[in-house]
């Protein structure tokens, strides 16, 4: 089973009727928003044991995600309770979420391991639920693919999910993308704030956690037309690197749709060695 949790669109969980129901127009305008969603495609295609479930994201006060949360366990206990595998993958607040359901599942069935946990951008937000930082050691492996700083989307939100408890396993890859694009949305939502982001691909560095698996330099098989750097002085390589305005069309063609493809690509060639997707 695949549980996947999207991130904020335009229309919030809270605009709900008396019976707890979403209202056409708001259902539509979400949908809409998140049709290409990297979470929604992966929920999709799944094709591991048992099936795949989609859950939305919350709105932009992040009060509904303890709900979200409640709603996944729900989801997920009965599987649990006959020995069924269980997958997690979120974007943005539906990482955090992601994370929060691993908690959940660690305190409820102590024995169950998650064996894959796919986040894409999952951010530290007020999402009132618990400390995020850290993935449980019940998830076995997580892939993490997050905004690269130097881009200056959602500069006032980092990322939770950025270390791992063994002995779980994760491995991180940053992307020059807005946070739309991270989740498959690009320009979803409020735009970057930073004015300028490199015209061409680039993946500032690469993380692990546990075993080696990528190295800082070393080419991927799924990313050889790119070229790799260390962002360890990331005001020089900005320096380098920008020179698209805010807003032009080599900055939303070029760069934010690259890397956005470059994520989908990435991802997917981590879950497809996992059985999750064909």
């Amino acid at each position: 089973m695949l549980i996947g949790i999207d991130g904020t669109g335009s229309a919030y969980l809270g605009m709900s009727k008396l019976d707890g129901s979403i209202p056409p127009e708001e259902r539509q305008g979400y949908d809409t928003d998140m049709k290409t969603s990297f979470v929604r495609e992966l929920v999709r295609e799944y094709s591991g044991p048992g099936r795949g479930m989609y859950f939305r994201g919350p709105g932009l006060t992040g009060d509904e995600c303890d709900e979200i949360a409640r709603q996944c366990m729900i989801a997920a206990r009965v599987p649990l309770q006959l020995g069924s595998v269980i997958h997690l993958a979120g974007y943005s607040r539906g990482g955090a979420i992601a994370i929060a359901l691993s908690q959940q599942i660690r305190a409820e069935f102590p024995d169950a391991r998650i064996p894959v946990m796919a986040l894409f951008d999952a951010v530290d937000r007020e999402t009132k639920l618990a400390d995020l930082q850290t993935i449980p050691g019940n998830v076995e492996i997580a892939f993490h693919a997050r905004r690269d700083r130097i881009v200056g989307s959602r500069f006032y939100f980092g990322n939770c999910g950025t270390a791992a408890e063994p002995p779980c396993k994760l491995v991180q890859l940053t992307f020059v993308t807005t946070h739309g694009g991270m989740g498959g949305v690009p320009w979803i939502g409020q735009p970057p704030i930073s004015e300028r982001l490199a015209t061409h691909g680039y993946i500032s560095e690469i993380f692990t956690v546990a075993n080696d698996t990528y190295h800082i330099g070393e080419p991927i098989e799924v990313a050889t037309d790119y070229w790799f750097g260390s962002s360890s002085a990331p005001s020089q390589l900005a320096n380098e690197l920008f020179g698209a305005p805010f807003g032009s069309p080599s900055f939303r063609g070029q760069t934010e749709n690259q890397q956005s493809k470059l994520v989908h690509k990435w991802m997917w060639a981590n879950l497809r060695k996992h059985g999750i997707v064909h």
